[in-house]
Order: structure tokens, then sequence, then C-alpha cells
């Protein structure tokens, strides 16, 4: 049975990890990731809240500081993560599954 697309594609990220980084780094990378996932909910969670017009967020005195630092901790961890992304094997996965798709 094949594995599927995206299992595979975590497994050969963890195993790259294990073969480059010590222990502590993998937890470090594991850490950065988590932080890196939870600013980018919170940034859009809040878009959504601001265009629908609801109340979102932890502000003080009118400004809201866990936004402003989940854009920090985005502009700050971006080029790190998307660097350690596989996006040319998502891009030719897409690709080939959408052409296969087709039908015209």
């Amino acid at each position: 049975m094949e594995e599927d697309f995206w299992v595979k594609l975590r497994r050969e990220g963890l195993e790259f990890r294990e073969r480059n980084y010590s222990p502590l780094g993998q937890h470090l990378l594991k850490a950065r990731d988590y932080a890196f996932l939870s600013a980018t909910l919170y940034f859009a969670a809040k878009h959504v809240a601001l265009g629908l017009g609801l109340p979102f967020g932890f502000g003080v005195n009118g400004t809201d500081w866990a936004f402003i630092g989940a854009f920090c901790v985005i502009v700050l961890f971006l080029f790190s993560v998307v660097a350690e992304l596989p996006v040319l094997k998502a891009a030719r996965y897409f690709l080939t599954s959408i052409k296969g798709h087709r039908t015209f």
C-alpha cells in the first residue's frame, strides 16, 4: 500500500531533523514551529474578527500587543520556516495531481 503524500513528506522532514540536528536543536525547532503556528493562527483570527467587526484580542490602552507580537514572530521566523519546507515537492504534487484530475 502506498504511503500518503503528506505523511511521507512529514516523515522525511522528521528524519532530516534527526540526522542534522542535536536533540536540543530539534526541541528548539519544534518550539519555533509551535510559536510560528500560534502567531499565524492568532494573526489570521484577528484579521477575520476585524473584517467581521467582532471583538477579538488582548487590547491594552487600545493597542493589541499580542497582534503586534504575532506579526513580529511571523516576520522573524518566516524565512527559516519556509526554508525548511519542501516547497518544490509540494508544488510538484499539486501540479501533477491537478493535471491528472482534468476532465476536458
